[in-house]
């Protein structure tokens, strides 16, 4: 068959013969396409496929950790921890140094918790027990479990200087002080330049009335770490007990600017202010510590005192019932109240007493009286006994004055 000449279809028609430039301009292209699928494409999340993320180390978190505590950012570390522990959960010194540095901030049953996990990861870890021991130790009435825990720290590791240190305050709070001193003095052998150890040594001279060794001892803890609230708190208690209110109250004041958050140091400032007669500005920092921690009930009761001291009766009763008898804050916080018994407990119930003899309210305060004379004895707390008695008698005579309580 013969083709058309005309036809469009050319078998033997010639190609144009390519330019140099489009050559280079033909590979640059699939140099450009190469390039995009070699190294771009798989950099590309895929859709609806989880991206990875690079993950920090738990060592980075405690290096941060270290750097918070020491500048006494005590919450910051405590996250810092946290994290690391998240990073890994298996690490026992983790939850070891985050119990420390949460009973250095006052959450001894935060530390008392992960002490108890450090155990759980290593029975045998002598730290461990030793801070275990050092959290029960808060607990006044642990201290049974508490000398166990840190007995058998010491059988673990006789040379842990913080076992030493904690079984010495310890010791300390039983009243066996020679023994305290000596524990105290091992502890400071085998690390001198332990924080643990420098109050140790300071917590026994503060225990046996040698205010001018506690303090120099509680300086020299403070110069291994000058931000550590508690050390502030323990000075200023050593100045107010040598009647040096100015400096308790200038101590008590760098605890706070540490630890804003924390009551302790704005109730032991109305302490001190109620001490030298100073009413109004104690109820002022009292109000501030219960706002810190109203469902205290003490907290209700030192308030109460202070308002009592300062003449403002009616302002004083549902402190002062909230501290012996409970119920709901007006906020709506709830308070459990305090049994009576010797020291401050005794001494918010007959206050509460006393105002309401002050107020013409004997059918209330007489029965407050006549519980606290069922309850403690005059060889336990004489000026309760005193207080409580003499209430009774201005309720049977209604010309007599209510004293002010003894402070």
């Amino acid at each position: 068959m013969h083709l058309n000449n005309g036809s469009s279809w050319n078998m033997r028609k010639r190609r144009r013969r390519a330019s140099p430039g489009r050559i280079l301009l033909l590979l640059a292209l699939i140099g450009g396409l190469l390039y995009f699928y070699q190294f771009v494409i798989p950099t590309v999340p895929r859709p609806f496929v989880p991206v990875a993320t690079a993950t920090r180390s738990p060592l980075s978190y405690v290096e941060e950790a270290q750097a918070f505590f020491a500048t006494g950012k005590f919450e910051r570390a405590i996250e810092a921890y946290e994290q690391a522990i998240r990073a890994d959960p298996v690490n026992m010194d983790y939850y070891l140094e985050l119990a420390r540095i949460q009973i250095h901030a006052g959450d001894v049953e935060g530390g008392l918790e992960n002490a108890e996990n450090a155990i759980l990861i290593n029975p045998d870890s002598a730290r461990g027990h030793a801070i275990r021991g050092w959290a029960l130790a808060l607990f006044p009435e642990q201290g049974d479990e508490a000398e166990s825990a840190l007995v058998k720290s010491l059988e673990l590791d006789p040379g842990l200087a913080e076992a030493h240190a904690h079984y010495a305050e310890l010791l300390s709070d039983q009243l066996r002080w020679n023994e305290a001193a000596e524990q105290a003095r091992q502890a400071l052998a085998i690390s001198p330049n332990s924080l643990e150890a420098r109050l140790a040594m300071a917590y026994v001279f503060e225990s046996t009335g040698n205010y001018d060794e506690a303090i120099a001892e509680y300086e020299k803890a403070q110069s291994i770490n000058p931000n550590v609230p508690t050390i502030y708190l323990s000075l200023g208690n050593n100045y107010r007990a040598q009647g040096d209110a100015d400096n308790a109250i200038s101590l008590f004041q760098k605890a706070i600017a540490l630890s804003p958050e924390n009551a302790v140091p704005y109730s032991l400032i109305a302490q001190t202010y109620g001490s030298i007669g100073e009413y109004g500005k104690a109820s002022q920092y009292a109000e501030q510590a219960m706002g810190l921690d109203e469902s205290n009930p003490r907290l209700h009761g030192l308030l109460g005192r202070m308002y009592y001291h300062n003449n403002e009766l009616e302002k004083s009763l549902p402190e002062l019932e909230l501290a012996t008898r409970g119920g709901l804050t007006a906020s709506g916080v709830r308070v459990t109240g305090l049994q009576p018994g010797p020291g401050i407990e005794a001494e918010y119930y007959y206050t509460y007493g006393l105002a309401l003899v002050k107020l013409e309210r004997c059918s209330e305060a007489i029965p407050l009286f006549e519980l606290l004379l069922a309850t403690v004895s005059e060889e336990q707390d004489e000026i309760a006994v005193f207080n409580a008695g003499e209430g009774i008698r201005m309720c049977n005579e209604p010309d007599s004055t209510a004293p002010a309580p003894s402070p």
